[in-house]
């Protein structure tokens, strides 16, 4: 017996499954940085190491420079060691001359890096770059989370004293931020999130790493650049948002943003917690200084 609820809705049904049947070739980061990430085989030659021309690229210093090799065929992928200082093992056992990977094989490069290899139809690639992207992103902003942006400050700092490079840290935090929540509702507060997340992405390039690091504050890693093209940076971008004025209905909500830099060169941070320390303590006097400002070592003169 059935009632006016239980009616099934009829429309057109969007087919999920075309395609499907289309395999395509990846790798899975299963342990070290970025677990979960993929990355898809569609060239004839894949190259995996630290190198930063390698096609998969990984910034560990017990992965060699072209450390493995990936060979694209009809017949499948094979995988080769390049001549690798750790050497490269498949299901646990060193690779010697071309082994052909099968589903759910492992390959580990250096000491901490494992990888899945998998053949998936595009529905099943689909869903797991989704959980990929859920686990390392914010629900709301689409910036990157905390802990994203700790394993990867952590990454940058090392290469940058590995190869004697600058670098820099920006926390930013949206000024009265409180108040647009009280005057216009949280639903306001979290546009003028989505508008300020959005006006920075526009504003960065793809390489630099932007977070939300909690509530209104943000943090922006910038690697290779010295303090004063950090700080150019940093007031290019507090600009943009003063200009943004984002309308949530019909009414435009005036945005100001605070900023602290800290840039780290050879010998002046032992570590990335005294980085984001500076960076922090930077933030603070900017704030305490007026907000909508940016502040640093080199203009505070602290």
């Amino acid at each position: 017996m059935t009632g006016p609820d239980d009616k099934t809705l009829t429309q057109p049904a969007l087919n999920l499954l075309a395609g499907g049947g289309r395999l395509s070739a990846s790798l899975m980061v299963l342990t070290g940085h970025s677990i979960g990430r993929m990355f898809r085989i569609e060239k004839a030659q894949t190259v995996i190491g630290r190198a930063s021309d390698a096609d998969i690229n990984f910034d560990d210093e017990s992965i060699s420079r072209h450390h493995a090799k990936l060979s694209l065929s009809d017949a499948g992928v094979r995988l080769s060691d390049m001549g690798s200082k750790n050497g490269t093992l498949l299901n646990g056992e060193k690779v010697e001359g071309e082994r052909q990977l099968r589903n759910g094989d492992k390959v580990q490069v250096g000491s901490n890096t494992v990888l899945r290899y998998s053949e998936l139809d595009m529905l099943d690639e689909a869903v797991q770059r989704l959980l990929y992207d859920s686990a390392i992103r914010d629900g709301l902003t689409g910036a990157f989370n905390r802990k994203f942006f700790s394993e990867a400050l952590q990454k940058e700092f090392a290469f940058c004293v590995r190869h004697e490079v600058p670098i820099a840290v920006l926390m930013m935090d949206l000024d009265h931020f409180k108040a647009i929540n009280d005057t216009h509702g949280h639903a306001a507060g979290d546009f003028a999130l989505v508008s300020f997340v959005g006006c920075v992405h526009r504003a960065i390039r793809t390489e630099d790493v932007f977070a939300r690091y909690g509530g209104e504050e943000f943090a922006l890693v910038l690697r290779e650049v010295t303090e004063d093209v950090a700080v150019a940076v940093a007031e290019r971008l507090r600009r943009h948002v003063q200009d943004l004025k984002p309308i949530f209905n019909g009414t435009p909500l005036d945005l100001t943003v605070s900023i602290g830099v800290a840039t780290h060169a050879t010998g002046v941070f032992n570590n990335v917690d005294e980085v984001m320390a500076a960076a922090d303590r930077y933030l603070l006097l900017a704030k305490s200084d007026g907000r909508n400002r940016v502040m640093s070592k080199w203009l505070s003169g602290i």
